[in-house]
């Protein structure tokens, strides 16, 4: 019964959605069989696996009171190592083929979900399985590494669903979780903080404290006490923009500065770094100002504080681009369906090209890397300038070419099931009979717009 459950499931899918669950599975499929064949090669889950059964005995978790000459540096917080604790139980194999299935789950899960909740257009299902398609090139190395970052970008995408679903405990959790593995996440929680201040800023102060107490009800206090300790001190002393260029610097914006080249003082770039996270809290606050429809607003958001977060983050690494996966994604895809200019529409499939050659490149010997070691931050600030535009030039547009209608409120209101229109799919969200200042301005509206939309709430 459940093979015919199964068969009728399969037969049920479209080409696109076909091609997609095969790619995903192969690819998924390939990676357990490496890493149950070799187990420590190309994989961090040893560093993970270790500091959990640190964390277990009380022993010491972070650089130079620990140091184990075959793993890297353990840099996450004490949270972290207790939740890892369960796979220092683990066989190697066992435990990083088990690592990279809860990976996928949980980032494919996150992402399905951001596609149907946030996106401002509703897609269908062969757009939803482009979607999961255009996100492979920046996800499988992730994946074939084992790496932490599938786990934040899933914590970050369930964030922002869960905001426009109104589900305020889990935003404020998976924000608050994700700031405890890598600390700069906490942009995301700052940006949504500005724009939902009463909803959203309680929430994740309260979520960000029990996340750190936490800790302390699972070891003995003085030992946690002290791990926080050199877990700071690690953080302080980890400067990795002093490191000359090599194939382990930082792949963000100060290595474009830097191999341009631009004369600058670290100072200077620490003030870039504030302009450009100015730049996008005020985007967002803008967008709030104006009441634009709450989708759009929360992927706007999303997007810049991903780009924020992996141009001028602390240590952005070419597994970090992960956080760029679903924004390129639906950029691509975005401009495929809309209707802005050309050269617009042109600037995230630049950025998709370069992001695809960088990662073809990385199968390279390393002196052949060397040669294009810029080509990520590259594709990066382009992508981040295609959606600055995108968004600078959202704020000037009529919002009745976005499909929406004006609300009054204090706070972008949460929409609730979104639905397709006759032409590209623009959602067009309910509104609340507090955002309406009358009915016959809602049909002229919709007259003008010749778009659908569903009737106020009463």
């Amino acid at each position: 019964m459940r093979l015919e459950a199964v068969r009728k499931w399969w037969l049920d899918r479209n080409l696109l959605e076909r091609t997609a669950v095969l790619v995903w599975s192969a690819l998924l499929l390939v990676i357990c069989i490496r890493v149950s064949i070799s187990p420590r090669a190309h994989s961090v889950l040893p560093i993970f696996s270790s500091a959990g059964g640190h964390w277990l005995h009380a022993q010491e978790l972070y650089y130079p009171y620990f140091f184990d000459p075959d793993l890297d540096n353990f840099r996450y917080s004490p949270l972290a190592a207790a939740l890892f604790a369960p796979w220092s139980a683990l066989s190697d194999r066992m435990g990083n083929v088990l690592w990279r299935i809860l990976s996928a789950g949980l980032y494919l899960s996150a992402l399905a979900w951001w596609a149907r909740t946030v996106l401002p257009i509703c897609l269908n299902r062969g757009q939803q399985a482009q979607l999961l398609l255009l996100a492979v090139p920046l996800s499988i190395g992730c994946f074939n590494n084992g790496q932490s970052n599938v786990i934040l970008i899933a914590l970050l995408l369930a964030s922002t669903a869960a905001v426009q679903a109104g589900r305020w405990n889990l935003a404020a959790g998976c924000v608050a979780c994700a700031t405890l593995f890598k600390v700069y996440p906490i942009v995301l929680g700052m940006l949504l903080a500005l724009v939902f201040p009463r909803k959203f800023t309680g929430r994740f102060l309260l979520a960000l404290a029990l996340g750190l107490c936490l800790p302390f009800l699972l070891q003995t206090p003085d030992y946690v006490g002290r791990q926080y300790a050199h877990w700071w001190n690690l953080l302080m002393a980890d400067h990795r923009q002093d490191r000359p260029i090599s194939n382990m610097v930082s792949r963000d914006l100060w290595l474009a500065i830097r191999l341009v080249p631009i004369p600058m003082s670290s100072s200077g770039y620490h003030l870039i770094q504030l302009l450009l996270g100015g730049g996008v809290a005020l985007l967002s606050l803008a967008g709030r100002l104006v009441n634009w429809p709450q989708r759009g607003l929360l992927t706007m958001i999303f997007s810049l504080a991903g780009c924020w977060m992996v141009l001028c983050g602390p240590a952005s690494e070419s597994c970090t681009y992960i956080l760029l996966a679903p924004i390129l994604a639906w950029a691509v895809l975005e401009a495929a369906i809309d209707h802005r200019p050309l050269w617009s529409r042109g600037i995230p499939w630049c950025s998709f090209g370069l992001f695809v050659f960088s990662q073809t490149i990385s199968w390279f010997p390393e002196h052949v890397r060397m040669l294009f070691l810029g080509i990520l931050p590259l594709a990066g600030i382009v992508l981040w300038v295609g959606l600055a535009e995108s968004s600078i030039r959202n704020l000037f547009r009529n919002p009745r070419t976005i499909g929406v209608g004006w609300v009054e409120s204090s706070e972008p209101t949460v929409a609730t099931k979104p639905h397709y229109s006759k032409n590209i799919g623009r959602v067009a969200r309910p509104e609340s009979s507090k955002g309406v200042a009358s009915l016959q301005g809602l049909h002229a509206l919709r007259k003008a717009s010749g778009r659908t939309t569903q009737q106020p709430a009463n």
